[in-house]
């Protein structure tokens, strides 16, 4: 087990919880979500990781997350776990993440499917 994946572990044990005033998208009833419903969630998401750093509207879906800046490690599990626990997919590897999911639009398409597939 690499370090990622212990860290992983950890956060899927005890991910902060959102107050009660944010809005996150769920997919109790696994109904099928566009991917551009997905993509302003992930958006949203890592806008409110930067701590303001970065807004929503700022984030090109197109670019690499982690090149640009917008995410960083710790950051990048926080992701995953917001990924996990919005749309119950699990299985997105790291290193998915860092080769042909690195971009919110990418992440974003392979969400909506895997939604599509598990209806």
């Amino acid at each position: 087990m690499n370090w990622i994946e212990r860290l992983l572990d950890f956060f899927r044990g005890s991910a902060p919880q959102a107050p009660p005033t944010a809005t996150l998208p769920s997919n109790p009833a696994k109904r099928p979500v566009s991917k551009e419903e997905i993509l302003e969630a992930i958006c949203e998401h890592v806008a409110r990781s930067s701590k303001g750093k970065w807004t929503a509207g700022r984030l090109v879906p197109t670019a690499r997350m982690l090149d640009e800046g917008y995410i960083d490690s710790f950051s990048l599990v926080e992701l995953l776990v917001f990924i996990e626990g919005t749309y119950g997919i699990a299985e997105i590897s790291q290193v998915a993440l860092l080769g042909r999911l690195a971009t919110a639009d990418a992440l974003a398409q392979y969400v909506a499917d895997q939604t599509k597939a598990t209806v």
